[in-house]
């Protein structure tokens, strides 16, 4: 009697390819079911450190004159222009002028940006809510030079080219410590440390930062330790949803539920992947126990 030919490779069924659809398939389906049913998960509640970034703001009264620092690269825009966009219109919504600036050759045109959107989404009026002071060569001394005498350094704003002193938002910056508050923008710790160290001894006004998520390590010393010099951080965009919740969710740009949910499934399928394998070795090893 003939032996039984096995069917070629290509015939036979390929497992791994089948689970490896089943789990696509399985992720897919938990993603859609936040968005099919309407589920979003609560805010975590804000750290201590994010709670001195809300008081910062909600503290500053309509009119109050606010600097903000643009320290991040364009690389990092996918994290820092939501959490850029959410804080400048935080503060422009409660009436405060703000005076932007940056110490990296990017960020004038990062802040024009980011500025643009607000502009057309929100009608905020260039040279009356905010004006653009643009980029400050020179490194830290440029930027200690900047802080004392604003007006020597850039005396003309770098969209209409006018002069400061003419402008509603930026009438009266002399120095940073004109301003209420100084709000840095940075995508690591360098861009808030250099701030910290030349600015703020020379101005003794408050700072507060809003970084990526990967600065908050390095930058927690610098809140409420023995280096305390910033007055609140949020670091990444659970940190800034935490302290904004409803605010991030009706823009659709921080909404953390689909990113919890795929979490949820793939940890699932991580166990449930090892519960099967290890079963499947344990009944091999009690089968081969038994045969002997």
């Amino acid at each position: 009697m003939p032996a039984e030919s096995t069917p070629p490779a290509a015939e036979l069924p390929d497992a791994g390819r089948l689970a490896d659809h089943l789990i696509a398939l399985l992720v897919i389906l938990v993603l859609l079911v936040p968005l099919v049913f309407g589920i979003h998960l609560a805010p975590l509640p804000p750290a201590s450190a994010a709670r001195g970034f809300v008081r910062a703001i909600e503290a500053l009264p309509a009119g109050a004159l606010t600097v903000v620092a643009f320290e991040w690269e364009p690389s990092a825009a996918g994290e820092m222009a939501p959490i850029s966009i959410r804080v400048l219109d935080w503060l422009l919504s409660r009436r405060v002028r703000v005076a932007a600036v940056s110490t990296n050759p990017a960020g004038a045109v990062l802040a024009e940006d980011i500025f643009d959107r607000l502009v057309t989404t929100r009608g905020y009026q260039y040279g009356v809510d905010f004006v653009d002071l643009g980029y400050v060569s020179g490194g830290e001394a440029g930027l200690v030079m900047l802080a004392t005498d604003v007006r020597s350094v850039t005396p003309r704003d770098d969209r209409w080219r006018a002069p400061i002193a003419t402008l509603p938002a930026t009438r009266d910056l002399r120095s940073f410590a004109d301003a209420r508050l100084l709000v840095i923008l940075a995508a690591d710790d360098q861009g808030v440390v250099q701030w910290i160290q030349q600015v703020q001894p020379r101005v003794e006004r408050p700072i507060i930062a809003a970084t990526a998520a990967s600065a908050r390590p390095l930058l927690l010393p610098y809140v409420g330790g023995e280096m305390a010099t910033l007055d609140g951080l949020v670091a990444g965009i659970p940190d800034l949803a935490s302290v904004d919740g409803e605010a991030m969710e009706t823009t659709g740009e921080l909404d953390q539920t689909p990113i919890a949910f795929g979490q949820i499934a793939l940890v699932s399928l991580i166990v449930v992947g090892n519960v099967i394998v290890l079963s499947s070795r344990f009944w091999r090893w009690i089968s081969g126990r038994r045969g002997k």
